[in-house]
């Protein structure tokens, strides 16, 4: 069933997650704290995006502190993500070993992320993070425990996780963030995703798609 915007939702958790997150007028300390703590480490505050503040409310709303999140690129989300609480840990799954984009960003953040590099088991740059050897990185322990409350996938890089493994490294409460949706591999990923029964309940918007897959939810698909 596909809902536009959050009209004639009857749903109580969509209504308040639309109303109290997606389009929330409130703002936080962070969005303005962040973006000074980047200029004075000469960083470019303009590449935050309202991306980064959903990320933001996402994870505050829901309380989340084990997080995972695949494909950092620069680091910058991770700093939204970690500025909830002080007990947030965050796990990077990188699927390169050349350079390190994030090296300037890494003093920004509250807490060293754990780290995992990954490379392909079999020669091809798009095989997904099942068929890749999670080669080092301190963060091993974290991938072979799971449980993440929140798994943030970012489609700008490859490779990209099936949804088996989606579900593998979740909960019964873990939701998933996939960014941008909008164009290639990302497009077709996200349609991957909201045509699996599993998904449950999904909220699309332009750019970013996110996913509930709890069992205690009714089926639904909502356009915000």
């Amino acid at each position: 069933m596909k809902q536009s915007r959050g009209h004639g939702v009857h749903s109580p958790f969509a209504f308040e997650l639309i109303t109290q997150v997606f389009r929330s007028p409130h703002s936080f300390y962070a969005f303005s704290d962040i973006p000074e703590r980047l200029r004075i480490h000469g960083e470019d505050p303009r590449v935050i995006t309202s991306f980064n503040h959903l990320s933001f409310r996402l994870v505050h709303h829901f309380n989340a502190r084990n997080i995972l999140e695949v494909n950092p690129g620069a680091g910058i989300n991770t700093l939204f993500l970690m500025a909830p609480s002080t007990q947030i840990n965050c796990t990077w799954l990188e699927g390169k070993t050349g350079g390190d984009s994030h090296r300037s960003i890494l003093p920004l953040l509250p807490r060293q992320p754990h780290r995992v590099v990954a490379q392909p088991t079999l020669s091809g740059e798009m095989v997904p993070f099942d068929e890749y050897l999670y080669v080092h990185g301190e963060g091993q322990h974290a991938l072979m425990e799971g449980q993440f409350d929140a798994i943030f996938v970012n489609c700008s890089h490859a490779p990209l996780l099936s949804i088996n493994q989606l579900f593998r490294w979740g909960h019964e409460r873990t939701f998933w963030v996939i960014h941008p949706i909008n164009k290639e591999p990302g497009k077709q990923y996200w349609k991957q995703i909201v045509h699996d029964k599993r998904s449950n309940v999904a909220f699309e918007g332009i750019k970013m798609g996110t996913v509930f897959p709890w069992d205690t939810l009714t089926p639904s698909r909502y356009f915000v």
